[in-house]
């Protein structure tokens, strides 16, 4: 196929579907309250000072407490935790029962974190981006950590959850 027989023109289906088969992590995004919810789109973007982003939908209810509150944690999952990651990406279930039996600590800025998680970062909201429909949320991170059982990450790829080795 060369390039003059593509047809490059995208609508949401298509761009989902593409998109679909770009491997990433998972984590669950929370802030107090507590409010939660799953997102993917989450990277670094400095080292110096640490800071990373991770994309909301603008009128998501966790982005506005993120935005209240001034902080926000990321949750880094582990390949065994698909079922958690489900419930904080279910629709329509209250933050409430997302949040019960799980257990927390609180970092440094007070949001919650998943005992259990492969990772965490704990974060001062830097700045928010509003683009299209969704929020790009900065934060510098001000704590961080790892489980020390090194059990691989929960990988989303072609809409299915999974661990990635």
């Amino acid at each position: 196929m060369t390039p003059a027989t593509l047809d490059l023109r995208v609508d949401q289906e298509r761009l989902r579907s593409v998109m679909a088969r770009y491997l990433t992590g998972v984590s669950i995004v929370t802030a107090p309250g507590p409010v939660g919810m799953t997102a993917s789109s989450f990277t670094s973007v400095s080292v110096h000072p640490p800071t990373v982003l991770v994309c909301l939908h603008a009128d998501s209810g966790v982005r506005r407490a993120i935005s209240e509150a001034g902080c926000y944690a990321i949750n880094m999952l582990g390949g065994s935790q698909a079922r958690l990651a489900r419930r904080f990406a279910e629709r329509g279930l209250d933050q409430e029962e997302r949040f019960r039996w799980l257990d927390l600590e609180h970092g440094i800025t007070g949001c919650p974190l998943i005992v259990g998680a492969a990772a965490w970062l704990d974060c001062r909201l830097r700045d928010e981006l509003t683009v299209a429909t969704h929020a790009i949320v900065i934060g510098e991170v001000l704590a961080a950590g790892a489980d020390p059982c090194g059990e691989a990450p929960l990988a989303y790829h072609e809409r299915a959850l999974g661990p990635l080795r």
